[in-house]
């Protein structure tokens, strides 16, 4: 009976040493699967505020950008003021009308400080080249503003057609370049544009696009200011319902 007694006593001792061991056991392995868990939510707690600080960020620039888009549309930097310019540089005496050009806006938004320069030019049949006369040869306009849909038209003095734009002989070797300089109002942003006129074999001043220009020393002038400028701008005529009586040529 004693010896039963011992026995029965060292099993229980042993069953509570491993009772003991598996608790301890049971507890490791919680306490390694909340490290697991709390790492996973400190991850997945990173990633959100990441991915929340990425479109506040997006947010932000979206936000810059608008306003950046509202300013230039509230200053009209998206817009610019279209030019057009005709100019008939001969007299019509039936109409009483004497040389003159005509230039218009018909963009969205006004042109400021408005310059129109006729320059003329040479060309050297001998070195195909073109070449300024000098600034005495010169004609020039300012207008302060062109508003959209307004048009002004300004009269060209016959003795400048006639005598300081004929200076060289042949005659067709002539040529006058109509510089127009304008700015957009908001930024001041500066434009140019060009038109380029001919005396034709009749003696006339003529657009570049004139069909009256069909020989070769007309071909090899247009080359060269091709080459020169990198285009030959057509001049436009698209100005329906211009006055030009004598009141309103200045």
């Amino acid at each position: 009976m004693e010896n039963f007694l011992k026995t029965l006593k060292e099993k229980r001792e042993r069953w509570n040493r491993y009772s003991d061991e598996m608790k301890a056991d049971k507890k490791k392995e919680w306490i390694k699967i909340s490290c697991v868990v709390l790492t996973t939510s400190l991850a997945i707690l990173g990633l959100w505020v990441s991915i929340r600080a990425l479109g506040i960020s997006n947010q932000s620039l979206n936000i810059s950008e608008g306003v950046r888009n509202d300013n230039r549309r509230v200053e009209k930097l998206d817009l610019e003021p279209e030019i057009y310019f005709s100019a008939t540089l001969k007299e019509n005496k039936d109409a009483n009308i004497p040389p003159h050009f005509v230039i218009g806006n018909i963009g969205p938004v006004e042109a400021v400080q408005v310059e129109i320069q006729f320059i003329t030019h040479y060309y050297n049949g001998v070195s195909g080249t073109i070449g300024v006369s000098g600034m005495s040869s010169e004609e020039h306009w300012s207008i302060d503003e062109l508003f959209p849909l307004d048009y002004s038209a300004h009269v060209v003095s016959k003795f400048f057609l006639d005598t300081n734009a004929r200076l060289y002989e042949p005659i067709e070797h002539n040529i006058i370049e109509a510089r127009i300089l304008y700015r957009r109002n908001p930024d001041r942003k500066l434009f140019v544009k060009r038109a380029f006129y001919f005396i034709s074999p009749e003696g006339i001043w003529v657009p570049g696009n004139s069909s009256a220009l069909k020989s070769d020393i007309y071909s090899k002038m247009k080359q060269e200011l091709l080459e020169t400028y990198g285009e030959i701008p057509k001049t436009h005529d698209i100005l329906h319902d211009v006055d030009l009586s004598k009141e309103n040529l200045k």
